[in-house]
């Protein structure tokens, strides 16, 4: 049996160790004091600083509460309490704090995902179906390990889409963040990005932008995303499965790593060529 991975200790600072946070920097002046992992109530405190208002799709407003014990009835699990009543149960780890950041920064897009899985799961519920449909594994997947990636060339969107990692990230460096932009929206990405490895995958959205969302600030382009984000996971005709989610390594955008050498994009087992990508 191998031993449980240490708890990474809490620092209000983490934004600043990588650029992988970057979405959550604008949060992090209302957790520079806190001198542990913000709770639940603590998150319920800088929701309620929060300007418009985050509500559900089903226009509840959101709140955070404490995990409670799983119950057999659906209107009490885990995503129909968020729908019905705006109420995401929140546990004192890094996990769910890096949920609820991820509701702060993309709300429209967590909303969508929300309501997407109330539906499904109600439809499953009442044909007492067991089996999960492929559209809830896509939105598990995107919600868990996401990102979205805003691109304003075709041509660099046909590399990712055909694993030119080299060629993109190597060749294409110089230019890449004039045309490129990568977000992180996966709440389980963010906590692998406290101990960052090469092996680090998002499964992202790929959306074509106008050249002058590079010139937009932080947080024009962040709203953007969510939007964008929202209206590409709520149509059924080009999001359907887990297959509509492009596989993307992070750690090869240009020094969100140690990778200022070609020969970091030689490792094949993690730049891996299009007829070996799951």
């Amino acid at each position: 049996m191998t031993a449980a991975a240490t708890p990474h200790p809490w620092t209000p600072h983490f934004c600043s160790s990588s650029p992988l946070f970057q979405p959550l920097s604008p949060l992090m002046a209302g957790f520079s004091h806190c001198d542990q992992l913000p709770d639940w109530q603590f998150l319920q405190h800088q929701l309620a600083q929060q300007h418009p208002p985050i509500n559900t799709a089903s226009n509840r407003p959101l709140q955070f509460v404490p995990q409670t014990k799983k119950s057999g009835i659906y209107p009490e699990s885990y995503e129909a309490r968020i729908y019905l009543k705006g109420e995401i149960q929140t546990r004192h780890n890094w996990h769910d704090f890096f949920n609820a950041l991820v509701w702060f920064t993309f709300p429209q897009t967590k909303a969508a995902i929300n309501t997407l899985h109330y539906h499904q799961g109600l439809q499953r519920h009442w044909g007492h179906e067991p089996h999960r449909t492929a559209l809830e594994n896509a939105l598990t997947l995107f919600d868990e390990s996401g990102a979205i990636i805003l691109c304003s060339r075709a041509e660099y969107l046909r590399l990712i889409q055909n694993h030119d990692w080299k060629t993109l990230f190597w060749d294409q460096r110089d230019l890449l963040a004039q045309h490129l932009q990568c977000f992180i929206f996966g709440h389980g990405l963010y906590e692998k990005a406290l101990s960052p490895y090469p092996g680090m995958t998002a499964q992202s959205l790929l959306l074509p932008v106008i050249p002058e969302f590079f010139q937009w600030d932080l947080t024009r382009q962040i709203h953007h995303a969510d939007s964008y984000a929202a209206q590409q996971l709520t149509n059924t005709a080009i999001f359907r499965s887990p297959k509509d989610l492009q596989a993307f390594p992070l750690l090869g955008m240009p020094n969100w790593d140690k990778n200022n050498a070609a020969e970091y994009y030689d490792n094949k087992e993690y730049f891996r060529e299009k007829n070996r990508q799951q």
